[in-house]
């Protein structure tokens, strides 16, 4: 038997951290600790992931938004080694378990040797997002006949095969919709299931992401409503038309009903005796805005509500004693240190645990935003102009700054402590922070450039 930890990794995509309340006890209660002060590196889901699978920044993997590329076109750079990779290479069998498109393979999310996908669980189709991808990619430059004579061409018979069930599915889906009998389900429970049917063998990675929390949270809002939200960000006056109070309802219901998903899946650990001997991380890739600053969903901005998510973990032989000073901050980033320092380790009686949880913190953590992450139209030009920039968000001790690197200046500054000042020194010291980051990320880098030069 081996004696190497298996390793989950569940998140809960766009859960804010001041939602989480409702699985605290249910959490302590299996051994966890909650982890507080947790930032994530990203305000969207690809950069944030990548970050916590690879222990670096945005600016060091290059896993991001630009004023030209946008979230769908947002790939894992083949020069970045996810976690998957390295606990492939040590020896572990690796799963992915997805309620979002984007932590998919087609993303760049590999290699996993299960790959299973729940996307939206109302809609049924018999293309899986491979095939759709492939479609897609045909549309883009041809009509549907062409497109037909281009996958006849190309030997996608399985695609042309399921194209009719395929059309017949998505026009009932459509009436469906409009139904009294329609409900939004975003798969988790299909999810789920299919964990409970498919064979973990130790020493295993699962990597499950959920996304009970993002929208839509209404019956109407659908992707046109969607992207209407999203302009709303940049027209306030948009914003007046949008049922916040029914959306904040609806994101607080789900965070509720987070706990009984969670115990479900640990009880299905626990029915395969894998629960004892599994290093078990629950935190969140980002939040979400609900109105706050006149602006409504994620991505872009680098606001707490944003970045600040939760962080629960249960280690084998560990009881949660620690008593963490204030003014320290956890990053993402450090998923990567945990997993890798445990699997290094293998025994946990070698580890003073509490040790090494504190030395996950620092005075100063980051998170970036490189301009618009998704692909939003009739933005009003200036507003394009001013949010299209890189900025970083620096929280050092009882201080956050926001700092845009393309002008240079400090645009944001505020204390956590009401004791604390607002002085020169503390802005010129976050300024430092910002460029050493920045500074460290080009070296850190180009030294991966070499590196996967080399081995070429």
């Amino acid at each position: 038997m081996s004696t190497l930890p298996n390793i989950v990794l569940i998140v809960l995509d766009t859960l804010r951290e001041d939602y989480s309340t409702s699985l605290d006890s249910i959490l302590v209660k299996e051994g966890f600790c909650k982890l507080p002060n947790c930032i994530s590196p990203s305000p969207w889901t690809i950069p944030s992931h990548v970050s916590m699978l690879s222990g670096e920044y945005p600016s060091v993997h290059g896993t991001h938004e630009t004023p030209v590329k946008k979230a769908d076109e947002v790939r894992v750079l083949q020069r970045i080694k996810l976690l998957n990779y390295v606990l492939k290479k040590k020896g572990y069998r690796t799963y992915l378990f997805t309620s979002n498109p984007y932590v998919h393979p087609l993303f760049g999310f590999s290699p996993f040797d299960i790959v299973i996908e729940r996307f939206l669980g109302n809609k049924k189709d018999i293309l899986t997002i491979s095939e759709r991808a492939v479609i897609k990619d045909l549309r883009h430059s041809y009509g549907k006949v062409r497109t037909f004579v281009k996958l006849l061409k190309q030997g996608h018979f399985s695609i042309l095969m399921k194209l009719p069930i395929h059309y017949l599915l998505h026009a009932f889906y459509t009436l469906y919709k409009i139904s009294p009998f329609y409900a939004i389900d975003m798969g988790t429970r299909k999810l789920i299931r299919d964990i409970s049917k498919v064979s973990l063998n130790p020493p295993f990675f699962l990597l499950v992401n959920i996304m009970e929390m993002h929208e839509p949270y209404l019956k109407d809002q659908n992707k046109d409503i969607n992207l209407k939200n999203l302009r709303a960000n940049f027209i306030p006056e948009m914003l007046n038309n949008i049922d916040l109070d029914s959306i904040r309802d609806e994101y607080l219901r789900r965070s509720k009903q987070l706990g009984e998903y969670i115990s479900q899946l640990l009880g299905i650990l626990k029915e395969k005796m894998l629960f004892d001997n599994s290093v078990i991380i629950i935190t969140s890739d980002h939040g979400q805005l609900l109105g706050e600053y006149g602006k409504i969903g994620h991505g872009t901005f680098l606001y707490d509500e944003l970045l600040k998510v939760p962080f629960f973990i249960k280690i084998p032989g560990w009881d949660c004693t620690i008593n963490l000073e204030q003014n320290k901050w956890l990053s993402l980033t450090r998923v990567w240190d945990i997993v890798t320092t445990l699997v290094y380790f293998q025994n946990m009686n070698n580890i003073d645990i509490e040790k090494f949880i504190f030395g996950l913190y620092s005075d100063v953590v980051f998170s970036e935003s490189f301009g618009i992450a998704q692909n939003i139209s009739n933005i009003p030009e200036a507003d394009k102009v001013r949010m299209e920039k890189h900025r970083i968000a620096i929280y050092h001790g009882p201080y956050k700054g926001i700092y845009n690197v393309d002008d240079n200046v400090l645009e944001f500054i505020k204390p956590y402590d009401p004791n604390a000042e607002i002085t020169e020194d503390v802005k010129i010291m976050l300024i430092k922070d910002a460029k050493k980051f920045l500074k460290q990320a080009k070296l850190k880098s180009a030294i991966r450039k070499i590196n996967i030069r080399k081995n070429f």
